[in-house]
């Protein structure tokens, strides 16, 4: 059977609807690159790749690898380390487990893959060093107290160690696992009142210089006019690091930060967003969830669609949604572009998805690229936009073809390769969020 057989079939059986999403009968737009999809397997959760947060791909001389979660069971997941080494065109099982939490994150140093999830033992995470050609088993060991809900890895070239960052701790890690430092980056909330706490973490490395964003949460919860409950993201803050991390500073400042610190937007981090956009009130609750970070030539670039969810709790005056995109300029310290629109547009392409993955080379002059949704009618499609000057304009680059049924953010978990080398080309992976029905699907996409 064809491969884009084997694709319709999947997706006739997971969407109901005969359509092919590779080769479908809606034509693909003219003058960009296609983005092909792969099936990879059948997932029992939703976040099966989650989240676009961090990394869960690299490409090796050796292969691509990635990860992903395919069953979860009285809470506890099994993910899987995959291998592909003709493009997704198949794949095969590298290694298997079981976590408290969700997929490995990783990263490389070309020769070897570094993987780091939760144990199965909370709190506690398990660091994998394997050798990218599949030589020798692997090094395992226990990094006591990282095994969060929220994590994220960065190797540092610069340094030849690892960076681990969860919801309230940062690690230091040699490239064999060993830990050289810890610090608790944010207090824990000191009353039962409302404030805000730090989650998904994400990190990017230019040069030498590491930036870390983190999303703010209510704590205790935020409860609606209506008496719901609902996930709020009313925040984003930034810290920075110029020694690998093992001391941190406020970007906006340049203080040194006396850890742990308040995360909340009272506190001594840097918060970019308008305070008429964050702040936590019973009547507004705000998603304000940051996804697209990159750090390029002293630039750090921040993506993420901000909407109001509290209309469905009876609000009837909601702050109006936003694809927002920031540039903040670290060597002047100060915010270059802030754009507030009601879509990020290029040409005949758009982003109006959460779901945001920001991509690009180490050279200066090598260009950015955002990968995101595009809610169109009839469904939903991929989409990849180019920036040639560090996110100021963009242009169309690729597209998929559309998934009916889908919406915004469709592409769950979509994830893809932080640093890329210079005419490679994108890859990536995402769970499909479409249709009725428990079971989800992962996919690997392809752009060339």
């Amino acid at each position: 059977m064809a491969k884009a057989q084997i694709v319709s079939l999947w997706l006739c059986l997971l969407l109901g609807s005969l359509f092919d999403l590779r080769t479908g009968a809606i034509p693909p737009l003219a003058k960009v690159k296609t983005i092909e999809f792969f099936p990879v397997g059948l997932s029992e959760t939703a976040t099966a790749t989650y989240g676009s947060h961090n990394q869960k791909m690299v490409v090796t001389r050796y292969g691509i690898f990635f990860a992903y979660v395919d069953q979860v069971q009285s809470g506890m997941s099994r993910w899987r380390l995959m291998r592909t080494r003709d493009e997704g065109s198949t794949f095969t099982e590298v290694w298997t487990g079981t976590s408290t939490g969700g997929a490995p994150v990783l990263d490389t140093d070309g020769e070897n893959l570094f993987l780091l999830v939760p144990s199965d033992r909370y709190p506690d995470a398990t660091f994998m060093r394997f050798n990218a050609a599949g030589q020798q088993a692997p090094v395992t060991t226990t990094i006591s107290g990282g095994g969060d809900g929220h994590y994220n890895l960065l190797y540092d070239r610069d340094r030849r160690q690892l960076l681990l960052t969860a919801s309230v701790f940062a690690f230091v890690i040699d490239s064999h696992g060993k830990l050289m430092h810890k610090t608790q980056l944010f207090s824990y909330p000191a009353s039962s009142q409302m404030e805000e706490i730090a989650h998904y973490p994400l990190l990017a490395q230019d040069r030498a210089s590491i930036a870390l964003a983190y999303t703010t949460t209510p704590y205790p919860g935020w409860t609606g006019p209506d008496g719901r409950q609902d996930n709020c993201y009313p925040s984003f803050g930034l810290l920075h690091t110029s020694d690998g991390g093992w001391s941190w500073t406020n970007p906006q400042t340049g203080t040194m930060l006396q850890t742990p610190i308040d995360a909340s937007q009272t506190g001594p981090s840097y918060h970019p967003l308008e305070r008429s956009l964050t702040k936590m009130t019973p009547e507004h609750c705000m998603a304000n969830w940051l996804s697209g970070f990159l750090y390029k030539d002293t630039r750090i670039l921040m993506a993420l669609y901000s909407y109001d969810k509290s209309p469905q709790h009876g609000a009837t005056v909601p702050i109006p949604s936003a694809f927002r995109l920031l540039r903040y300029d670290m060597k002047v310290r100060q915010m270059e572009i802030s754009r507030n629109d009601t879509e990020l547009k290029a040409g005949e392409l758009a982003v109006n998805s959460s779901q945001i993955f920001l991509s690009s080379g180490s050279h200066r002059s090598e260009p950015i690229f955002l990968i995101s949704g595009q809610a169109v009618p009839g469904g939903v499609r991929m989409v990849v936009l180019v920036s040639h000057d560090l996110g100021e304009t963009w242009r169309d680059y690729a597209a998929s073809e559309i998934v009916p049924n889908g919406y915004a953010d469709s592409f769950y978990g979509l994830s893809g390769i932080r640093r890329i080398a210079a005419d490679s080309p994108l890859y990536g992976t995402f769970t499909l969020v479409a249709g009725a029905g428990p079971i989800r699907q992962v996919f690997f996409f392809r752009v060339k």
